[in-house]
């Protein structure tokens, strides 16, 4: 199990990613804001 925790997970969804130890994955997310148009002169 410790190696397996150790490998990092590298497929379609994932690139770099950890298992916790409660047996979850870590992996990176990107929050993004989008503006309104609102405040876009035309």
């Amino acid at each position: 199990m410790a190696r397996m925790r150790a490998t990092p997970i590298n497929d379609f969804m994932t690139t770099n990613g950890r298992i916790r130890k409660d047996g979850r994955v870590i992996r990176d997310l990107y929050l993004m804001k989008v503006k309104t148009s609102a405040g876009v002169a035309r």
